[in-house]
């Protein structure tokens, strides 16, 4: 599922909500771990500050909710969770999770002989 990108009218939204709360923009960058050369980006336009669309979107999107604004999703991206028919019987979209127990393993802690015996090669030589 491809993310829409991070619009011009985003930005100038952005910079209202950011304007009408009367944060500076230095401020406001340095307090949400983003450089002043993004911010200006997200406001203004441009592509040069982030990787790649996606994380400038996901970060315009972030400072727009620590704003109090949430984007709508445009309806193609939104997962529809009312009841469907399906042959005649309506049911749920049915999701589920699964979540497996990690194998983790143990690193074996060294026996006092053994530390005794590495130290005096370290040091000793033996």
């Amino acid at each position: 599922m491809n993310n829409p990108s991070w619009r011009a009218e985003d930005g100038r939204l952005l910079r209202s909500l950011r304007e009408e709360a009367g944060i500076d923009a230095l401020v406001f960058a340095r307090n949400n771990t983003v450089s002043l050369a993004q911010l200006k980006e997200l406001e203004s336009g441009g592509n040069n500050s982030f990787y790649n669309p996606a994380i400038k979107r996901n970060t315009g999107v972030k400072l727009l909710k620590k704003l109090g604004h949430d984007l709508d999703i445009p309806a193609q991206f939104k997962l529809d969770l009312a009841a469907t028919k399906m042959n005649g019987k309506e049911q749920r979209p049915a999701l589920s999770t699964v979540v497996e127990k990690a194998i983790v393993s143990q690193a074996k802690v060294p026996s006092d002989s053994q530390r005794r015996r590495w130290l005096q090669q370290t040091f000793f030589g033996l």
